[in-house]
């Protein structure tokens, strides 16, 4: 969580087609205790969610956050460009501004699939 906002707070990933970064990765089950909130997180870029994944029944809190500028791409087609979701994962995602994200495949700004309930 940050102290100031996403204003002040920037996650810049650096991400590009040749060097595969992202924000946040959840993948282990997490749960409501794991939470991103109040940050800006942009230039993420993988194969499925640029800024953040989840998998695995992971399901953490994604809260009051800028998501803007990420990418998913790959040669099958990425999915999910600021947030991914597989595996049974529920994530939270409250108050999110999610804008100008990209995918080659599905869900520029969010792509859930295999029984996840955001």
């Amino acid at each position: 969580m940050s102290a100031n906002g996403p204003v002040v707070t920037i996650v810049d990933v650096q991400g590009n087609s040749g060097n595969l970064r992202r924000g946040f990765i959840f993948q282990s089950g997490e749960g409501s205790g794991s939470v991103v909130k109040g940050f800006t997180i942009k230039n993420g870029w993988d194969r499925e969610g640029g800024a953040i994944a989840c998998r695995n029944g992971s399901s953490p809190v994604i809260e009051d956050n800028i998501i803007v500028d990420n990418t998913a791409a790959d040669a099958a087609n990425g999915e999910g460009g600021g947030i991914f979701c597989e595996d049974g994962s529920s994530p939270s995602i409250v108050g999110n501004i999610v804008k100008d994200n990209l995918s080659d495949g599905e869900g520029g700004g969010i792509f859930c699939r295999e029984s996840s309930s955001p």
